[in-house]
């Protein structure tokens, strides 16, 4: 706001002179509006501070939760809070960040679906 006020009044001075010469001064009206927004409306924005719950974060949707069951990929069906924690594994980093993880799964668990150990996605990732 202080800002705006300010490039006004140097706008008006600049493009009128006689509308300049009846302004107050910027300092006056830039401490006016200062002491307006401290006394009236600062004090209507005044939060009380309160204790912050910690962040939860839930995949919206359904979740179809991949794992490994010891011979290859299995999937099920879960609830979205199911991901309230994460545990860590060996496999982590492999199943989440590289082509290989969550697209070979999705593969095998599609032929496996199909019956089909030739499927394959029209598109690659």
């Amino acid at each position: 706001v202080l800002d705006d006020i300010e490039y006004f009044f140097e706008n008006a001075r600049t493009q009128n002179p006689l509308i300049g010469n009846i302004l107050p001064p910027t300092t006056d009206a830039l401490q006016w509006t200062k002491d307006f927004l401290d006394s009236k409306v600062r004090p209507r924005f005044k939060r009380d501070k309160k204790e912050r719950v910690s962040n939860t974060l839930i995949p919206p949707g359904n979740c179809i939760h991949f794992y490994r069951d010891g011979v290859g990929y299995s999937a099920t069906f879960i609830p979205c809070d199911f991901f309230s924690s994460i545990d860590l594994a060996r496999s982590l980093v492999d199943d989440h960040m590289v082509m290989g993880g969550y697209h070979r799964a999705m593969i095998t668990i599609l032929r496996d679906w199909e019956q089909n150990f030739k499927f394959d996605f029209e598109h690659d990732i």
